[in-house]
């Protein structure tokens, strides 16, 4: 089992420095939005919803930035 402010920080790239997830109250029906209590950075407990990117629009993003880099190295 992993905590859920690493998963999010290293599998989704969110910066969540100076946030202490305290617990997650939620999960939607298809798993992408989890919602929860934290504190912030000013150390206040704040409500805090994250909404994980469907599998394809990853794969969209990584290709499109795939064919960027690879369109600027053949217009060089």
């Amino acid at each position: 089992m992993q905590r859920l402010k690493d998963v999010l920080t290293n599998k989704y790239g969110l910066n969540l420095s100076g946030w202490s997830l305290t617990d997650a109250r939620g999960v939607s029906a298809d798993g992408l939005t989890i919602v929860g209590w934290g504190k912030n950075l000013d150390g206040r407990f704040e409500a805090w919803i994250a909404t994980i990117p469907e599998p394809t629009t990853i794969a969209l993003f990584v290709f499109s930035v795939l064919c960027l880099g690879k369109r600027r190295r053949v217009g060089m």
